[in-house]
């Protein structure tokens, strides 16, 4: 009789938990954007640890061998694709029919730069954010070679600030990567670590 009972009160409380567990699986919000950010957000990390890698060994390269601060080679480097980012920009907006070509590189799923550049978001009161890097780079690279510190630290949070929003922006809404718009963030990173922790 008492292994009886037992057995009773086992079963009753597995009905019971299946219970509990169905009614917290009918509560439970669905997140159907989840998966494709989460595949979004991994690729982009991966993809900006392994710029700034690439970029920290490229600083401390040109530093050995010609002397200057890794600043002045990441703010040429952020010059640059800010560059390229503007002037896709532009022959996005001018030529309907114009194409970036992909490099084809494998596990790039995400990968689409256009998409990108031709969101609303690409462009500050109508003037494209790569233009914007492009100046903002010429006066890290004033600041640093007038030694003004305390502006280019200021300067460096800014552009830090900027590419974490845009960076979010593009992979949590347009949930595609521009590769020019990764490398130029994870030179802002560089940038601000090495006036952070002298990187």
């Amino acid at each position: 009789m008492i292994s009886r009972r037992t057995l009773e009160r086992n079963v009753r409380a597995r009905i019971w938990a299946d219970r509990l567990r169905r009614a917290a699986l009918r509560h439970t919000p669905k997140r159907p954007i989840a998966g494709p950010v989460a595949g979004v957000a991994q690729e982009f990390l991966q993809r900006l640890l392994g710029s700034a890698i690439f970029f920290w060994l490229a600083g401390k390269v040109v530093t050995l061998v010609a002397g200057p601060s890794p600043v002045y080679t990441f703010a040429v480097l952020g010059a640059g694709y800010s560059a390229r980012t503007a002037y896709l920009k532009y022959r996005l907006s001018s030529d309907p029919d114009f194409k970036i070509r992909d490099c084809g590189c494998a596990g790039r799923r995400h990968d689409d730069t256009a998409k990108v550049l031709k969101s609303g978001e690409s462009a500050f009161l109508g003037i494209p954010n790569g233009a914007i890097g492009v100046v903002l780079y010429v006066l890290l690279l004033v600041l640093q070679y007038t030694r003004h510190v305390d502006a280019e630290i200021a300067l460096a949070s800014f552009a830090c600030c900027a590419s974490a929003y845009l960076s979010y922006v593009m992979v949590a809404r347009i949930r595609s990567l521009c590769t020019n718009c990764i490398h130029v963030s994870a030179l802002n990173v560089l940038i601000l670590l090495h006036f952070g922790v002298g990187l």
